[in-house]
């Protein structure tokens, strides 16, 4: 029967994973495992650079970027290096080790609650409870990193438990599983033609572009729906590159750290389509710009931002880009295509 290790690294040979990043310690089965499999250990100057390396690696590739943190402090030092991967919404896995149950609670060498350590930084944060659930269990995490709306995870293994037997299972790879964007959320039927509606109603509507579009991939499908429909776009400061700088109906960056244009083109429109945007603190200048004041439609994967912080009109739980595409549809059907308008003409001046 093959050991944990084997599994874990068979099964994320299956997941076409790469490379893993770490400050490499104890768990020698598990760097075997992986060396066997063909997965590339990146061995870092310390746990900190690790999790900024797997970061960048699964924000370009998609993919989920795996950090090690050994036991103790190793585990400590990359919880702690979390925050930016965390607010970027980014596909990493923090895959640790921990205390053998046979010495917790009797003040073994650096002992310390890695559970506990992730709890801010994590949304999905779970430790294996038996050999022959660590497969199970590491494909949960990559289904939640690389989900609709990713984020970074922690996964748990008990160091004695890399060297324990399995059990049967095969390891494999789930369908339309493990990238960002395999799993788009479609709109609901005819939501975004009751957006498109409105927009076309407004006298002086925005489209506020977030990181999730970013995210998505969204940029074209943006661009084709907005330039159809002649509305102006900001972006929040993650959503930078979600239209080009040099197109007519981009405004910059709105919030704080922002264009004064694009703040004052917020507060002079009376319709905001937003999409994958938390509309934090930061993209409304500490919530001071007058959204509230705004016929307001937001589109996001994560139904936990619909209405969080301010009333829409309209929620739409859906992919950026698939509730664009749809929208782009929906014009084509209609035949919506339209020159500048007054308003955009007059952002444009500005800008």
């Amino acid at each position: 029967m093959p050991t944990v290790a084997e599994v874990v690294a068979q099964t994320l040979k299956e997941y076409e994973t790469e490379k893993f990043f770490c400050f490499m310690g104890g768990d020698h089965e598990l760097w075997y495992a992986l060396e066997d499999v063909g997965i590339e250990i990146i061995n870092c100057r310390s746990e900190g650079g690790a999790v900024y390396m797997a970061d960048g690696y699964g924000r370009v590739s998609g993919k989920p970027g795996f950090v090690y943190g050994q036991r103790g402090p190793g585990v400590a030092n990359v919880a702690g290096a979390m925050a930016d991967p965390v607010w970027a919404g980014s596909p990493l896995i923090s895959f640790t080790s921990s205390i053998a149950m046979s010495s917790r609670d009797r003040f073994e060498y650096q002992e310390l609650n890695g559970i506990d350590l992730h709890k801010g930084v994590t949304t999905w944060n779970k430790e294996v409870s038996v050999p022959e659930r660590a497969a199970a269990m590491l494909r949960a995490a990559i289904r939640v990193a690389t989900g609709p709306a990713p984020r970074p995870v922690h996964l748990e293994i008990e160091a004695n438990m890399y060297a324990m037997d399995a059990g049967k299972e095969v390891p494999y790879r789930e369908e339309n599983h493990g990238v960002v964007n395999s799993r788009r959320v479609p709109p609901a039927t005819g939501v975004m033609e009751q957006i498109i509606d409105r927009l076309l109603k407004a006298k002086k509507p925005i489209i506020l572009a977030g990181k999730g579009v970013v995210i998505s991939d969204a940029w074209e499908a943006l661009t084709k729906f907005a330039d159809a429909l002649s509305i102006p776009v900001v972006t929040s400061l993650g959503g930078k590159g979600a239209i080009s700088e040099d197109h007519d109906l981009a405004v910059g960056t709105c919030g704080r750290n922002s264009r004064r244009v694009a703040n004052d083109t917020i507060r002079a429109c009376d319709t905001v389509l937003v999409i994958g945007t938390r509309m934090g603190g930061l993209v409304t200048h500490r919530w001071e710009l007058p959204f509230q004041e705004k016929a307001l439609f937001q589109i996001d994967s994560n139904s936990d931002m619909l209405g969080h912080n301010y009333q829409t009109d309209i929620s739409v739980l859906a992919d950026a880009r698939a509730a664009l595409e749809d929208g782009i549809k929906v014009i084509s059907r209609k035949k919506l295509k339209r020159g500048r308008t007054p308003w955009a003409k007059s952002i444009k001046k500005s800008v």
